[in-house]
């Protein structure tokens, strides 16, 4: 990644970087046992967004590591909403 873009992505990350303890330790999990497997906290945001935008009740994640982008969306879901994840052993 060019420098510019790097730093763009960065900052980009430390503003949607606003989770509660227990999901910032979920992402800092996944961190510790396969660096830059998951999505970033921006990426995140935005799913979490996307879920929030359309009012979603029920979201289905395949592949879903240690949770932590299941987390930043069900916060999204509406009260009675539905998250459902799928990984593989």
């Amino acid at each position: 990644m060019r420098r510019t873009h790097h730093a763009l992505y960065t900052y980009l990350d430390s503003l949607c970087n606003t989770q509660d303890a227990r999901i910032h330790a979920v992402h800092a999990r996944g961190e510790a046992l396969r660096p830059g497997m998951q999505v970033s906290g921006a990426e995140a945001a935005l799913l979490a967004m996307l879920a929030r935008l359309i009012g979603a009740s029920r979201i289905l994640e395949i592949g879903s590591f240690v949770g932590y982008s299941a987390c930043r969306m069900a916060q999204a879901l509406t009260p009675e909403g539905e998250l459902i994840t799928l990984e593989s052993q």
